[in-house]
């Protein structure tokens, strides 16, 4: 089954009643019609929630029984050749994932 991530990132700047914070969310669609929604406010980096949401979809991927997928995931930033290939070969390594395409 084909999914597709997309990831949004935003950065919201301190005011007088709050620090500043960053929302980071994706939101993953499935061939079917089916979406999953991970999200999180907090100031973590861009690298560590892709892989956050990767693990969501292997683990919801596993406690569904469903077949492999590939993931084509849309970024709001520009990964190095790289970090790209690192996570394409981690996440290649699970049964629950033919290929991860970073757009």
């Amino acid at each position: 089954m084909n999914l597709t991530t997309n990831i949004e990132m935003n950065d919201f700047n301190k005011t007088q009643t709050r620090g500043g914070y960053r929302s980071l969310a994706a939101k993953t669609v499935y061939d079917n019609g089916r979406e999953l929604n991970y999200s999180t406010v907090v100031s973590t980096d861009i690298i560590s929630f892709i892989e956050e949401a990767l693990q969501d979809i292997v683990q919801k991927s596993v406690t569904n029984g469903e077949d492999p997928h590939d993931i084509t995931v849309n970024l709001p930033v520009t990964l190095s050749a790289g970090i790209k290939t690192s996570l394409s070969d981690k996440y290649q390594a699970d049964t629950k994932v033919n290929s991860i395409t970073f757009a």
